[in-house]
């Protein structure tokens, strides 16, 4: 099995690939080829992802930098595409962006006995680094190529005292167990 190639080398092929794509669109006005702003930026960054603490969320600001291009080398949702379900409640590993978002209202009962009312937004986003020519070059599976994403808002109903509890956590796909905690909130994402 061949090995797989570095964040850096990968996510640098990828940017040329999509360089040349956007270059192969003129702009209407002026007829001049569409260029991505700081490119060049962009692609020294890239060269840096394997040296960087944090690699994934330095992948997380080129992709969203390189805007509507982002999405190039993605598969997308034709026109026919029909929803199934339950299938498409997952998420789709060769797309590009998802947004999972699940909101709610509970009536509990605290450790007294106190009734409360407590408020969850959960918002789950899955976003693919690179298109899947670039993946399958690199010999990167679905986990290499994919940053998950989520962040929990609660909101506690208490006239005296209202709270918020607002964690966030981000890693690639194949990032492992992850653990937070705070004065009121421990959760292990695996």
């Amino acid at each position: 099995m061949a090995s797989k190639h570095s964040a850096s080398k990968t996510i640098q092929s990828y940017l040329l690939s999509v360089k040349e794509a956007v270059a192969e669109i003129t702009n209407p006005t002026t007829g001049d080829s569409v260029q991505i702003p700081d490119f060049d930026v962009l692609y020294q960054a890239a060269g840096r992802l394997d040296d960087v603490e944090h690699p994934t969320k330095h992948a997380m600001v080129i992709q969203s930098l390189l805007r509507r291009a982002s999405s190039y080398g993605m598969k997308a949702p034709g026109p026919d595409y029909k929803l199934t379900f339950p299938k498409d409640h997952a998420f789709h590993p060769e797309m590009g962006q998802e947004w999972y978002w699940l909101g709610c209202n509970l009536n509990t009962t605290d450790a007294t006995g106190k009734e409360q009312r407590l408020g969850v937004l959960i918002i789950i986003t899955k976003d693919r680094i690179v298109g899947s020519a670039a993946q399958a070059a690199a010999n990167w599976d679905d986990r290499d190529a994919l940053i998950l994403s989520s962040t929990a808002t609660v909101i506690f109903e208490d006239p005296a005292k209202p709270s918020i509890i607002r964690p966030e956590l981000s890693v690639a796909a194949a990032g492992g167990e992850r653990q937070l905690q705070s004065a009121r909130c421990h959760a292990i994402f695996a």
